[in-house]
């Protein structure tokens, strides 16, 4: 219950300070981060120890994604779009297959997982 109240006043906070974050270089991100680190239990001890196999863990990161995702369409408008789409599509493209085909082939020869498993 303690985490999703930190993630719930972390939120918040975020949402209020977005119009400052959007002037400056730092992105309401670096405030999950730097809450994350000053609230774990290597420093405040108010939160957690938390593996990443954790169901909650995996809601929160899920529900972060969607909210960054959701702010950043909303920025995006229809002319932007149209005229500055080369660059993501060939980041989509060309860049995210080969960083994966690269993910799948360290794990399998650095981790020694089998291809199944470094692909998932």
């Amino acid at each position: 219950m303690t985490v999703l109240l930190v993630f719930a006043v972390v939120l918040l906070v975020a949402v209020l300070l977005s119009d400052l974050a959007e002037r400056s270089v730092l992105s309401t991100a670096v405030l999950f981060l730097i809450a994350g680190f000053a609230l774990g239990p290597a420093v405040g001890g108010v939160l957690p120890s938390a593996g990443a196999d954790e169901e909650l863990v995996h809601r929160l990161a899920e529900f972060a994604l969607f909210s960054v995702l959701l702010t950043d369409g909303m920025r995006s408008g229809v002319r932007q779009l149209t005229t500055a789409w080369r660059l993501p599509g060939r980041a989509l493209l060309l860049g995210m297959p080969l960083v994966f085909a690269l993910t799948v082939l360290a794990g399998w020869t650095i981790a020694g997982l089998g291809l199944a498993e470094a692909a998932a």
